[in-house]
């Protein structure tokens, strides 16, 4: 019994002793083995294409009438840019622009751009023009012809020397400025001295259209046919005239009606409204009278009726007055020539002009605050 005790004890003891070394990973060089982790795939993430950036500007937001700005842009991750607003068409994604206004006002500039992220948000500048006034020094002495010219908006400041007959020195000199709206202050030194008594030398004025023997002109709103001119068109300003030697002047209005839109300097009517002159009386046997702003004016005609002439309309203030407000009805002074006969509905107005025809003397002529509205 004993022995067989001892038999089981040593099978056992065999069992395990081969158990363990097998556990162990037999005779494999005696090391323990560790479980694998699984490793998880890492997913890149997607690929952001950016939207594109647009960054615009002008150099400064303000600019005067006439003067020039730029407009400055740029981009990021854009591939085509394209323009609305006072500009327009396909852009480059960045560059300059060179803006001059000509009239007074806000403008807006918009710029849309598109890359491979998509579209950008426009963006929009706007740039404020200021109207101001030009200053002009013009002069004309001893030389034919003698039309210096300063223009502006829509007005033109001339000197006009033409005719100086039997004057011995003349000259036509203007100072002040031109507004977008107007003539704010014109100042005119005229002199003529003559060994005998010429006839007119010199037609400093303001200009407003198309004179027809001068192809000179600023405003679209003149000619237009006698039958279109508004209620609402009207002269405004104030005058003063002084003879500061022995004078032969006359301050006045010079108005051009012609038979077409196209005025080639004839077969026209000229109208005349004297609002200051030097004579004390006047011999003319009136063709009546006519109310104009509250004047009442002798009205003169002398018909042309030849070719390559003018008509002429003379509407004359009482003599020896002076008229300093320029207040004037346009459309009431054409209706008046039409019931008159002396122009036709179908006619057109072409040029309204103020200033000082001068024969001799020395003198100034002021003009402020001269504007033309309503068209």
């Amino acid at each position: 019994m004993q022995i067989k005790l001892r038999r089981d004890y040593k099978l056992l003891l065999a069992i395990a002793i081969i158990s363990i070394f097998t556990g162990c990973g037999g005779g494999g060089g005696g090391g323990s083995s560790t479980p694998t982790t699984p490793v998880t795939p890492v997913t890149p993430p997607p690929v952001v294409t950016p939207i594109p950036v647009i960054t615009m500007s002008f150099a400064s937001p303000t600019v005067n009438v006439g003067a020039s700005d730029i407009l400055t842009w740029s981009t990021t991750n854009a591939t085509s840019c394209t323009a609305t607003g006072s500009w327009t068409g396909v852009q480059p994604t960045s560059g300059t622009l060179t803006v001059t206004p000509t009239v007074a006002g806000t403008s807006s500039y918009t710029l849309n751009c598109t890359g491979p992220g998509g579209n950008a948000s426009p963006v929009s500048v706007t740039l404020t023009s200021n109207a101001t006034a030009l200053q002009y020094h013009i002069s004309t002495s001893n030389v034919i012809p003698g039309n210096q010219v300063a223009s502006y908006g829509e007005y033109t400041v001339v000197t006009n020397v033409w005719n100086p007959a039997g004057a011995t020195t003349y000259s036509q000199t203007n100072t002040g400025s031109i507004s977008l709206t107007g003539v704010p202050v014109l100042h005119m030194d005229w002199s003529v001295i003559s060994s005998s008594t010429p006839g007119i030398v010199s037609y400093g004025s303001i200009r407003y259209g198309l004179h027809p023997s001068e192809n000179i002109s600023t405003t679209t709103k003149l000619p237009i046919q006698v039958s279109s001119v508004p209620t609402t068109a009207n002269v405004a300003g104030s005058v003063s005239t002084t003879c500061q030697t022995s004078c032969g002047y006359d301050t006045t209005y010079d108005i051009f009606v012609m038979p077409t839109n196209a005025p080639s300097g004839t077969n026209g009517v000229e109208i005349l409204i004297h609002t200051s002159d030097s004579r004390t009386t006047d011999s003319t046997t009136p063709n009546g009278t006519a109310t104009l702003n509250g004047v009442t004016y002798q009205v003169l005609y002398n018909g042309f009726t030849g070719s390559g002439g003018f008509s002429n309309v003379q509407y004359l203030a009482p003599a020896g007055t002076s008229i300093t407000n320029l207040g004037l009805d346009i459309h009431a002074l054409m209706a008046d020539l039409v019931t008159r006969g002396y122009i036709k509905s179908t006619d057109y107005l072409t040029a309204i002009e103020f200033g000082t025809e001068v024969g001799y003397g020395t003198g100034t002529t002021d003009i402020t605050n001269f504007s033309i509205t309503g068209f």
